[in-house]
């Protein structure tokens, strides 16, 4: 397709997260001093693991506070480059949940995901930019894109509330089945405001198009792919082959779907649920399976280990404060986006679906936090679209927020109201860790 712009072609043009592209060969490193940074990181990953186990916080939160005090000593040697996370991170992330993901769960909760992760997405993200638009005075480009990016979430921290609260099977799959396909139509949107700004104009028919071309070409992609390694995967009794196998799966897809011309993040979705469901259950062996669904745990666990890190390193909390004013404004349009999206859009649900209660509602506008998706995007604009470095800002600081103050809230928030809210039977309830934590120092009481 020629009206489609590749996202490789896209973040070939910007830099490194907070390097200079004029000395971003220089700083690159030679491989002794990055394994070293490498080990670095993982140290202070390590030490943050054990300090916010003890402080019962959310872990990628604490990564982000971590690397915000050794900003001026790593931010220069290294740099969080968007290409990488696009193509080789976010692949990794998407496939590692859909193998996990139940086709047959997520086909009962498939109209409210789509409802969210499809029309949610694009309103949010409307909304998101006229308050933009008209409130800090922006072009129209630079705030569909603030729009779009920001209207992604990254729900790893209510995921892992949900580990450690039990709630509705249905909750916890809408949940996580939004995330898996807000990824890929947060991609899709980005991509389509660059062609705008590319080509000058794009009627609402083209628009309508290149959307359904890109994600349906992306769905047929990663159909056949994944329905094609189903019979590599069975004929194969050796783990370590087919970890192998899955790992080309996942980044193949990916660079297959955008060399296309589609969507590659729908394309590394539909296969990961294609092989997840037809073929991990048709393997020989139990601990085949465990195996390999081990290796993509800990792999997602890595990536977002790093990214997060990566992140608190990148952002220079000086430079956010003097646009402080401006950062507050984006914070408050994103949320009113969610807000919007959330509870006009579930109100009509009931017309076509079973509804989905208003008090879990509230849960779905609690978790809108943003993540490592949303940087990699900003720092992806063209170099040549005016005010890109303000973008970025502005992206920086409601990531931040995000991340620290939704972030470190959201446990407590979802704790102390998980009866109240009714997402947690009082007779299968077990008091966890957190909630007599929260009960002594919060006076938080569940009963």
């Amino acid at each position: 397709m020629r009206g489609v712009l590749a996202i490789d072609s896209i973040v070939a043009q910007a830099p490194p997260l907070g390097s200079n592209p004029a000395t971003n060969s220089q700083t690159a490193g030679t491989i002794p001093e990055l394994a070293i940074i490498s080990i670095v990181l993982l140290l202070i990953a390590t030490f943050v693991a054990l300090v916010t186990q003890r402080l019962r916080i959310p872990y990628v939160t604490g990564l982000v506070l971590a690397g915000l005090p050794i900003t001026e000593v790593l931010s220069r040697r290294i740099g969080l480059d968007p290409s990488l996370v696009l193509n080789l991170f976010l692949p990794i992330l998407i496939f590692e949940a859909a193998i996990n993901t139940d086709i047959s769960r997520l086909r009962s909760t498939f109209k409210p995901i789509a409802l969210l992760a499809g029309p949610g997405s694009i309103f949010s993200s409307a909304i998101i930019a006229v308050l933009v638009k008209f409130g800090l005075g922006l072009d129209w480009i630079p705030a569909l894109l603030i729009g779009v990016i920001l209207a992604n979430t990254d729900t790893v921290s209510m995921i892992a509330v949900f580990k450690e609260i039990r709630v509705p099977s249905r909750l916890s799959t809408i949940v996580e089945g939004e995330t898996l396909f807000n990824d890929a139509a947060a991609l899709i949107s980005f991509n389509l405001v660059l062609v705008i700004y590319a080509t000058g104009s794009l009627t609402a028919i083209q628009g309508v198009k290149e959307l359904l071309v890109v994600a349906l070409g992306g769905a047929v992609v990663g159909g056949v792919l994944g329905y094609l390694s189903v019979p590599i995967f069975v004929r194969l009794n050796d783990p370590l082959s087919s970890l192998l196998l899955t790992v080309a799966l996942a980044l193949g897809t990916f660079q297959i779907g955008q060399f296309l011309g589609v969507s590659g993040a729908v394309a590394v979705v539909i296969t990961g649920l294609v092989f997840g469901n037809l073929g991990l259950p048709r393997s020989s062996s139990a601990s085949d399976r465990i195996t390999l669904l081990s290796f993509w745990e800990y792999a997602g666990f890595g990536v977002n280990t790093f990214i997060f890190l990566l992140i608190g390193i990148e952002i220079n909390p000086l430079t956010l404060w003097r646009i402080l004013p401006s950062i507050l404004f984006v914070i408050l349009a994103y949320q009113l986006g969610r807000i919007l999206s959330v509870y006009l859009l579930l109100a009509g649900l009931r017309w076509f679906d079973r509804p989905i209660p208003l008090r879990w509602q509230h849960i779905l506008v609690l978790g809108n936090i943003k993540g490592s998706l949303s940087m990699a995007l900003a720092v992806a604009i063209p170099l040549t679209l005016p005010g890109r470095d303000n973008i970025i800002a502005l992206v920086f600081g409601a990531v931040l927020f995000s991340l620290v103050g939704q972030g470190l809230s959201l446990p407590w928030m979802v704790s102390c109201y998980a009866f109240k809210l009714g997402i947690r039977d009082r007779r299968e309830a077990r008091p966890t860790r957190v909630l007599l934590i929260f009960d002594t120092q919060f006076k938080c009481r569940t009963a």
